[in-house]
């Protein structure tokens, strides 16, 4: 999901700014193609969920269900498990919705993204435009690592800092603390030139060190992490270096550039819809009954 965002805002802020250095941006064609993106094969899987959950779900687990695909249709679902559970907890892997959290969070930045791009534009100069995107994503991190520190009355600040202290309001499935993943894409793309001189000699290398930025958090990473936080800045950099050093010969990009990978990667937001649905309800089903051919065949 972090690799996630960080291409997303990348992708978006090359798209926004393109179409605006050929004067043809219009908001309304940028919010009618996300919406054609995403929308019809998310509710074929909503139809499924529905369908099947009526079956094996219990009648207090299936309403909440309905509660959450409302709100997931409204872009809303972080908001709803925001204020009605943690993405850690035993329930949430029954949860065959619960995924969707992060399509809300990139739709929400969608919202956001071009009206801001707009407003710098138009009221500063372009120039500026990396300097705001860079002091909003660290205000943005530094309130998913400290903001808990702070408080609404006198002296506005807790006695004791800690280093690792996440305010609700900016936790895992909240805007205000994942919002720089985003900007770091956005970032990435607007002095995408400059980093790539500044990396020409050893591109092989920081692609090598971007890759492993990127696997060592799944084998190291657990629930005991807080997330976000400056440990999200591993596998953001990871991505970043990859996204930079880009080239075809190198060994690392042959393999990722291998056709059956690329296909793979086309049909990856599908995957990321059907997975969930097919874990949760096979916990439900089964309970804790899970056979290690099963675990196969559901990969």
């Amino acid at each position: 999901v972090d690799i996630f965002f960080v291409i997303s805002g990348f992708l978006i802020t090359r798209l926004i700014l393109i179409k605006i250095k050929q004067n043809n941006f219009s908001l309304k064609e940028f919010f009618s193609r996300r919406i054609k993106r995403l929308m019809p094969v998310l509710f074929f899987v909503k139809i499924f969920i529905l369908i099947f959950g009526y079956f094996i779900m219990s009648p207090y687990e299936y309403f909440s269900l309905i509660d959450q695909l409302i709100y997931s249709t409204f872009f809303l679902s972080n908001i709803y498990l925001w204020t009605n559970s943690d993405y850690f907890s035993v329930d949430i892997f029954e949860n065959p919705i619960v995924h969707t959290w992060s399509l809300s969070l990139e739709e929400q930045f969608y919202l956001f993204f071009p009206l801001l791009i707009i407003f710098v534009i138009r009221f500063f100069n372009k120039k500026y435009l990396s300097t705001i995107l860079i002091l909003i994503g660290i205000f943005s991190l530094s309130l998913a690592q400290f903001g808990g520190n702070l408080n609404f009355n006198k002296p506005y600040i807790e006695e004791k800092i800690l280093f690792f202290n996440q305010p609700i309001f900016a936790g895992y499935f909240m805007p205000f603390g994942r919002i720089w993943e985003f900007l770091f894409g956005s970032i990435l793309f607007i002095n995408k030139e400059r980093i790539e001189i500044l990396l020409s000699k050893k591109k092989s290398l920081f692609s090598i060190i971007g890759f492993f930025l990127i696997i060592i958090p799944i084998f190291v990473y657990d629930e005991s992490y807080l997330f976000p936080s400056i440990y999200t800045l591993i596998p953001v950099v990871g991505t970043s270096l990859l996204i930079v050093t880009f080239d075809i010969k190198n060994f690392i990009f042959k393999i990722l550039c291998s056709r059956y990978l690329v296909y793979t990667g086309l049909i990856s937001y599908s995957f990321y819809l059907w997975h969930q649905p097919l874990f949760a309800f096979y916990k439900i089903y089964f309970f804790d009954n899970i056979r290690t051919i099963d675990i196969f065949l559901l990969l």
